[in-house]
């Protein structure tokens, strides 16, 4: 009897293992099932890859998931690769140093890393830049954090805050 009430016991809390396991979000199935196609926001600084990360009121970012582009509506746009937690670790230190300065604002959110280059992101690891993206009220609302850090004064960067369209 106590052997069956034990192997219960052991039964319910390796199902509520596995069920939390399974309930957490990939980057990948964040990016293709809640990120939305386009945002509308604004950003208090462009980019360094400023012809698509622009900044400014009124700014719009447009997701292409098909094929994998990133546009601003101006028919400039650049390609973008989402990485998984395995291909974050190979990312430059530099990068990754600003990732882990934000992880106070993303715990708890659904957030991912993503690789972009105007050539194509075949390696992750050497693509031209990377970004932190932030979606919250279910894809509702984005924030494109740029991690490439001390380009400008003041240590700027893109910090996009924006709405889905």
């Amino acid at each position: 009897m106590k052997a069956k009430h034990f192997l219960r016991i052991v039964l319910v809390g390796l199902a509520l293992i596995l069920l939390g396991a399974c309930g957490q979000k990939s980057p990948e199935s964040l990016a293709k099932n809640v990120l939305k196609d386009s945002y509308t926001g604004s950003s208090p600084e462009d980019s360094y890859e400023s012809s698509v990360f622009t900044g400014g009121a009124g700014s719009t970012v447009k997701f292409d998931k098909e094929n994998r582009t990133i546009s601003n509506g101006d028919d400039r746009d650049i390609k973008y690769s989402v990485l998984s937690e395995e291909q974050v670790k190979t990312i430059p230190a530099a990068f990754r140093g600003t990732i882990v300065s934000l992880e106070s604002q993303l715990k708890g959110k659904d957030t991912f890393t993503i690789a972009v280059d105007y050539r194509g992101v075949d390696k992750p690891e050497e693509a031209e830049a990377y970004y932190q993206v932030i979606l919250t009220e279910g894809g509702k609302k984005i924030r494109i954090i740029e991690l490439r850090r001390g380009y400008k004064e003041d240590n700027a960067f893109y910090d996009f805050n924006g709405k889905a369209d």
